[in-house]
């Protein structure tokens, strides 16, 4: 009984370990400053921006050559599949929240090299 005891104990132990390790997946995602984002775009060769904001959002302007896939529409997930998973990819929305979310999104498509934008385009000077 002891030895079954110590058995579960053990297993529930190692559970939470790798359970634990996808939550707040989040944490994978590295988020980058609008200043670190110019810097990339003078080093980075194979650089993507992936701007996530709805049409009428990107009306009002948007960084570089960025692509756009609003976050919203319907087949959202299958236009991530469009994507590079080899190039390095920084997703920014408006402040920050989608992009996070798509960025995950990434990281679970097997994308190595994803970036947020912190604070979204509303944090650019």
């Amino acid at each position: 009984m002891k030895y079954n005891l110590q058995k579960s104990i053990i297993g529930l132990f190692l559970f939470g370990i790798f359970a634990c390790q996808n939550i707040g997946g989040a944490a994978e995602v590295k988020n980058i400053s609008y200043t670190e984002l110019q810097e990339m775009q003078k080093t980075t060769n194979d650089l993507v921006l992936l701007d996530v904001r709805t049409p009428e959002e990107i009306s009002g302007g948007a960084i570089g050559k960025s692509i756009a896939m609003d976050f919203y529409s319907e087949n959202f997930k299958d236009q991530l599949n469009t994507l590079d998973s080899n190039k390095t990819t920084v997703v920014y929305c408006a402040s920050g929240k989608r992009s996070m979310k798509t960025a995950v999104i990434l990281k679970e498509k097997g994308f190595n090299k994803v970036y947020n934008l912190k604070g979204g385009y509303s944090a650019i000077p």
